[in-house]
């Protein structure tokens, strides 16, 4: 974690609120993910950044996983319904 420190005062130093800037991404597609059982960033957070975002977005809450498991331990589950998220994107 030491080495990844450095950008934390990077991060605090500016004024930057992803719900400022989320609504900018449309018209590109965007797919926000997030586990039930995050204890890093709270389901809340996806809920808002999603309610702010342009069309055309997906908010996938994926029951119990945490902030790092899904793509780790529940492959089975996140990559077809990635794969099928970027096929829709480059089918627009």
């Amino acid at each position: 974690l030491l080495v990844l420190a450095w950008w934390v005062p990077l991060l605090m130093s500016r004024d930057l609120n992803p719900i400022d800037y989320v609504a900018s991404i449309a018209p590109r597609p965007v797919l926000f993910m997030h586990g039930t059982a995050d204890t890093v960033c709270p389901v809340a957070m996806s809920r808002r950044l999603y309610a702010a975002a342009g069309e055309p977005k997906e908010l996938w809450l994926i029951d119990g996983a945490n902030h790092y498991q899904a793509m780790q331990e529940m492959p089975e589950q996140t990559h077809p319904r990635l794969l099928t998220f970027f096929e829709k994107c480059v089918a627009r």
